[in-house]
């Protein structure tokens, strides 16, 4: 085995959590007895003379001619149908990833395009080793670290998290503007240690995932770092942090609604406060479990073995200047070509999901839950979330449900939800109710729940899924004005289309709920201030990845054309369908 001196950590976001990541690969290689480099350019690598370039994400791309292996942490959603992001990660000489999906899928692309076997090594951006954990603090504060980067994220419950005054979110002042003042944390410098110092401090970290990791089961560093500094991790229920740390943390449904979240997160913590020696070994069961197997020092000997493989060096396709001619680029179109089918958004139903928890009665001693959509034709799926006090259930305690259309009669047969069909997470029971096209054509209106007195209904959401038809841009923007609901890469990369397509149309306006001003020379306006302005003939085009959730934000507003842009070689348009009330 070949030794490694040096290694060259490349990213290009300089003072962002990639130069805390920096810091953490630091510490582990220099126990290892290897000198790292930071480099958000390719100009001092060369002088650097590095064993082998580490890429912190797919994004990157190999650039020079030293080996270079990409960390693969995004979701397959955000690669798959880009040719140009495919053409960075087929740059790489090996791929780092702890997801099996990820693998399997870099294996088929690798060698459909190049004919080759692909090389990987499971490693994922992680936290250094660290000793034993001090005692955990008396008073258990909840802290979360994030930036926000992606938006509001889970706004409205971490919106009643921080009035609870014992959960603090700590990051730059302005991604946590819309949660109490007094739970406002500091901003935590990118240092290598402070972030591990504020969750031993405070006692506890909350983990949370994006659903499209999740799809691919990706961890968030969050977990690493909670564990890492002697913590206890109220976490989201992932199979990656099940098969690593087991009952050493503990656990809620992300995917329940924000009420029944704050229900779960709020019993822990009183679980915490009643159990002080109990969650403490969990904090040192979850430590362990960190240090044997996720701590870098562990990870990193992977990457090294990697290396040491002679037939992996040059095995990548290095970038090439823009403008060249790259033939690998018109490989990767046409094997994206090749997977689709002739309607390639119809081989993919679309999902949109509604919480309708508000909405929720309990008059009478009877829960029931409005169902204000309607879509003829689609499938559509109900998620109900229970709490039931007494375990094991049993089949006293069983759950009736029932579908009534807006008149109050029945529109579906009774269903009784027996306990092997109730999935736990914790204490929250939750079962998935399918409504087929053939009910949805008579417009149910309400699902009524009858459930034994163990029960506690905490929440509803609606799933509504449709096979969204394909449009091109100048037949979606043939009259009316264009709204584009965005501002991020999608909502750019449409723009410069649109431009260069129909020049002789405009923009109405960008709409972005959370800044305003110009972009490109179109106003961006949330959409309070653009709704009045819109037209029967204009079209609205959410160019935004929480398409999802803004959707039905536009039910009831004038536009009667709705349309989802795809990222992708340009921009595909699908057709959304109008929300409809049921009542």
């Amino acid at each position: 085995m070949s030794i490694v001196r040096r290694v060259a950590i490349r990213h290009c976001h300089p003072g962002q959590a990639e130069s805390e990541t920096v810091q953490r690969i630091t510490v582990a290689l220099g126990r290892m007895g290897i000198a790292a480099g930071e480099f958000i350019s390719d100009d001092a690598i060369s002088d650097f003379d590095p064993d082998f370039v580490l890429c912190l994400s797919h994004a990157e791309g190999k650039t020079t001619t030293y080996p270079t292996y990409g960390v693969m942490m995004a979701p397959l959603s955000w690669i798959r149908d880009d040719p140009k992001q495919l053409r960075r990660v087929l740059s790489y000489d090996a791929h780092l990833t702890t997801s099996a999906s990820v693998k399997a899928w870099l294996d088929q692309l690798v060698t459909a395009i190049d004919g080759r076997p692909s090389f990987s090594a499971y490693y994922t951006n992680s936290v250094q080793a660290t000793a034993s954990i001090a005692a955990m603090p008396t008073a258990i504060r909840l802290a979360y670290v994030g930036t926000n980067w992606d938006g509001q994220r889970n706004a409205t419950l971490f919106r009643a998290l921080s009035r609870r005054g014992d959960v603090y979110f700590h990051g730059p002042a302005e991604s946590w503007g819309h949660v109490d003042a007094a739970a406002r944390g500091r901003p935590i410098p990118f240092d290598g240690h402070s972030i591990l110092e504020t969750y031993r401090k405070m006692g506890a970290g909350l983990v949370f995932d994006r659903l499209d990791f999740r799809a691919d089961d990706i961890p968030t560093n969050r977990i690493f770092e909670v564990t890492a500094a002697g913590a206890i991790a109220l976490a989201s229920d992932l199979p990656f942090i099940r098969y690593h740390y087991g009952d050493s943390v503990l656990y809620f449904d992300q995917e329940a609604p924000p009420r029944a979240q704050e229900w779960q997160i709020a019993r822990h913590l009183r679980w915490i406060a009643d159990n002080p020696a109990a969650a403490g070994e969990m904090v040192r069961q979850a430590h362990a479990a960190f240090n044997k197997d996720l701590a870098l020092e562990r990870l990193l000997p992977n990457v090294l073995a990697v290396h040491a493989q002679a037939a992996l060096a040059r095995r990548g396709h290095a970038l090439v200047p823009d403008g060249e001619s790259d033939p690998v680029l018109e490989r990767c179109a046409a094997w994206i070509a090749s997977q689709a089918s002739p309607n390639r958004a119809s081989a993919h139903p679309m999902i949109a999901t509604r919480d309708l928890s508000e909405t929720l009665s309990l008059s009478g001693g009877t829960p029931s839950a409005v169902i204000p959509l309607s879509f003829t034709g689609a499938e559509t799926a109900i998620e109900l979330f229970f709490h039931h006090s007494p375990a094991p259930l049993d089949r006293e305690s069983a759950v009736s449900v029932i579908l009534r259309d807006p008149e109050g009669n029945a529109c579906g047969p009774e269903v009784e939800l027996l306990p092997e069909e109730l999935r736990k997470v914790g204490d929250l029971r939750r079962y998935r109710l399918a409504i087929g096209a053939d009910v949805h054509r008579r417009r149910p209106a309400m699902v009524g729940i009858q459930a034994g007195t163990d029960f506690s209904l905490l929440g509803v959401v609606a799933h509504l899924a449709w096979h969204g038809e394909a449009v091109t841009l100048s037949s979606a923007c043939a009259q009316g004005d264009v709204w584009i609901y965005g501002t991020g890469e999608a909502a750019r990369i449409l723009a410069a289309r649109f431009a260069a397509e129909l020049p002789n149309r405009r923009i109405a306006a960008f709409i972005d709920d959370f800044t305003v001003g110009m972009l490109d020379g179109v106003p961006v306006m949330p959409l309070a201030t653009a709704a009045p302005a819109m037209q029967s003939d204009d079209c609205v085009i959410l160019a935004n990845q929480h398409w999802e959730t803004l959707w039905p934000r536009l039910f009831g507003l004038a536009p009667r054309r709705l349309y989802r842009a795809v990222p992708g070689d340009g921009v595909q348009l699908t057709i959304l369908p109008l929300g409809a009330c049921a009542s």
